[in-house]
C-alpha cells in the first residue's frame, strides 16, 4: 500500500512539474 501512495505522490508532483513548465516556460533555466 505504501509503495502505492508513493507512486501516486511522485506521479502528482510530475504532472504538477509539467504544468509549472508549461505556465513558466523559462521555469527550468
Amino acid at each position: 500500500m505504501r509503495i502505492s501512495l508513493f507512486l501516486t505522490l511522485v506521479f502528482q508532483l510530475v504532472l504538477a512539474q509539467d504544468r509549472i513548465f508549461e505556465v513558466h516556460p523559462y521555469g527550468r533555466l
